[in-house]
């Protein structure tokens, strides 16, 4: 469980502090690289743990991270990727980690298809 919280932080502090500002355009290759390995991650530890406590630290962390993907879905200004990561606000909403869970593995798949489409 501290694994998690670290990568959660770590993923939440890059997401606010460098990614999001400087993005008024579509992100870089290098950048879809570096978003869809830290998702991996997190999807990672996601599947290692138990349970999330609703309104907890881990909660809070996944609704930035839902409502964060949800500006870069809009600048990609890409259907499949907005689809996912609505799906995952769905299922953060309804505190269905499994759903959750599903939903950012395509939000990953989307990303490395977006790679390979413009790099």
């Amino acid at each position: 469980m501290k694994k998690i919280f670290a990568i959660l932080v770590v993923v939440l502090i890059c997401f606010s502090s460098s990614v999001l500002p400087v993005w008024a355009e579509r992100p870089s290759c290098e950048e879809l690289v570096g978003i869809a390995a830290e998702l991996d991650d997190i999807a990672d530890e996601l599947a290692r743990t138990e349970a999330i406590e609703e309104d907890g630290f881990v909660d809070r962390v996944l609704e930035q991270l839902v409502d964060e993907l949800l500006i870069i879905a809009e600048i990609e200004d890409d259907e499949a990727l907005t689809a996912a990561v609505e799906g995952m606000e769905d299922a953060w909403i309804d505190m269905d980690s499994d759903r959750f869970e599903r939903f950012l593995d395509s939000v990953i798949l989307r990303f490395e298809q977006l790679f390979d489409r413009d790099c």
